[in-house]
């Protein structure tokens, strides 16, 4: 009986910490853990080493090599020009201190029909950095803008992001949805943008979204989660079910004698 119960417990924890080490993927990491999203070149006559490119209308103005764009994101802020760290953590506290996005990002209730305002959790927060010449082309013609396609691999256009920027380290608002095209071949996003400031992606929560770290607070559900809480789930199954074949065990035998 002694070996049979120790095989069961053996069995169940061993299932417990195999089940503990693979939720980790239900959880969305907060902003302070996501890189940079990375980019995909665009296919257009001559872009050769071109990452990006300045449109007025349909027509390109000026391609933007790789060494003059950057996009730092806020993990990345450290290693980034002081203006533009600033930024990143003012926008940062901001969107912390909040108790709702919905409090700090204008439109954000308009921004999809199925989702509420304050359905919302910050995925991806990141600076978009252009060197000065291509900068002073896009902020000296408002009919000017900067395109780029993000490498995202979304499923289907309902995971498409929206985004939210913050240009004067106040306001966020929300970027027109229609400035965001869903690329179904390879799951990526082109995006068109008018001004270069803080940008935020913004995703549905479905009530399972938190971070990972016990000590971050996640923009969006303004919560800290508790890395323990499926671990403590499933060690409370676990033992449920040890007592369960425990009592199985005893009782065959009772039954037996």
């Amino acid at each position: 009986m002694k070996r049979t119960i120790s095989f069961i417990a053996a069995v169940v924890f061993f299932l417990s910490f195999a089940l503990t080490c693979g939720a980790i993927d239900i959880f969305t990491k907060s902003v302070t853990q996501w890189d940079s999203p990375a980019l995909i070149a665009p296919n257009i006559p001559d872009g050769e080493g071109a990452v990006a490119a300045l449109y007025k209308g349909d027509d390109i103005v000026r391609l933007i090599a790789f060494d003059e764009l950057s996009i730092i994101s806020y993990t990345e802020r450290n290693k980034a020009d002081p203006n533009v760290q600033a930024a990143l953590v003012n926008a940062f506290n901001g969107i912390l201190d909040a108790d709702s996005l919905d409090g700090v990002i204008i439109g954000l209730g308009d921004a999809r029909e199925d989702v509420k305002a304050d359905e919302y959790i910050a995925k991806k927060m990141f600076e978009l950095v252009l060197a000065e010449e291509p900068f002073n082309m896009l902020m000296g013609d408002e009919e000017i803008y900067l395109k780029m396609t993000f490498n995202t691999k979304y499923r289907s256009k309902d995971d498409v992001p929206t985004i939210a920027y913050n240009c004067d380290g106040t306001q966020w608002k929300v970027l027109d949805p229609s400035n965001i095209t869903f690329n179904a071949a390879d799951g990526s996003i082109t995006v068109r943008f008018y001004e270069l400031c803080t940008f935020l992606f913004l995703i549905p929560d479905d009530g399972s979204l938190f971070v990972t770290d016990p000590d971050v607070t996640s923009p969006g559900t303004m919560e800290v989660a508790d890395s323990f809480k499926v671990g403590t789930i499933i060690a409370v199954t676990a033992a449920v079910v040890l007592a369960g074949g425990a009592a199985f065990v005893l009782t065959s035998k009772k039954r037996s004698a």
